[in-house]
């Protein structure tokens, strides 16, 4: 029996200028309850603005979105080098630790898309790093009927259709993007939200903008989306939450603080690999 879930909290979100060409709207687990997921953040970028740094006890993902002028070129210490272009999806499962890059293709072309952290489990936090890739091509997409829109399935499975790769930690994360005068309704689970990219809907019987997101009580089993004139754009997060203790420190996240001081012991012993800069910064 399909049952809607609660809204237990909803915000509207800020635009950050940055300087330098970045500009982020940003969602965090500090300000939604959206655990297993840490960070998700809607950037612009058209100049290098981050040299190489390290990461360790997380899964980053950067999933550029299909409206992207401009690309990203990732590298990382392991020796990956992918061109994340529009509609692409990257991850770098840091795990124990390693460093990397992401940098504009084209200086002044604007690339627009998301980064995603991912939590890792207490028997995955220090699991060996390794990227994965997908183009826009493999990423796999459920087409609605009579025009309705797509779901483009980044993790997880949509309509028995599997997302181009697995991560250590599953969840369900989809690019819902619905056109005017549509009803979509998606499975939620215990930890389900969404960030609105751009136009409106009703959520749950709920007016929804672009900025918006919103956390949902964990009891209940569905969300409902219904689009007005303007059709909608929103990312869908549903899993189960890990519910555990976490340490941050930066670029790092861990158990506890002897795990994060020890994660950057070995940072500065230069256990995560070496990676010079391919640009001035």
């Amino acid at each position: 029996m399909t049952t809607l879930k609660s809204i237990a909290q909803k915000v509207q979100l800020n635009t950050q200028n940055h300087g330098r060409g970045f500009i982020t709207i940003d969602l965090s687990s500090q300000i939604l309850n959206i655990d297993p997921f840490l960070i998700m953040t809607d950037f612009q970028m058209s100049q290098p603005f981050f040299p190489p740094h390290p990461h360790a006890g997380v899964s980053v993902m950067t999933y550029m979105l299909e409206d992207s002028e401009g690309a990203f070129i990732n590298r990382d210490s392991l020796g990956d080098h992918s061109r994340i272009g529009a509609g692409a999806v990257h991850v770098t499962q840091a795990g124990k630790g390693v460093q990397h890059e992401e940098v504009p293709e084209i200086n002044g072309k604007t690339s627009h898309g998301l980064q995603i952290w991912i939590n890792h489990s207490a028997e995955n936090r220090l699991a060996p790093p390794k990227a994965f890739h997908a183009d826009s091509e493999d990423v796999t997409e459920v087409f609605l009927g009579d025009e309705a829109g797509k779901v483009r399935v980044i993790q997880g499975e949509y309509e028995g259709k599997k997302a181009a790769f697995d991560l250590l930690t599953p969840v369900q994360l989809y690019d819902v993007q619905l056109t005017p005068e549509q009803t979509l309704t998606l499975k939620g689970d215990e930890s389900t939200f969404v960030f609105v990219l751009k136009g409106d809907a009703l959520i749950n019987g709920e007016p929804f903008k672009a900025t918006d997101a919103a956390a949902f009580d964990k009891n209940g089993n569905s969300v409902e989306i219904t689009t007005g004139a303007n059709g909608v754009q929103l990312m869908f997060a549903a899993a189960k939450p890990l519910a555990a203790p976490i340490a941050f420190g930066g670029p790092f996240v861990m158990d506890n603080a002897e795990q994060l001081m020890e994660t950057k012991r070995r940072y500065g012993r230069g256990e995560m690999g070496i990676l010079e800069p391919s640009v001035e910064f």
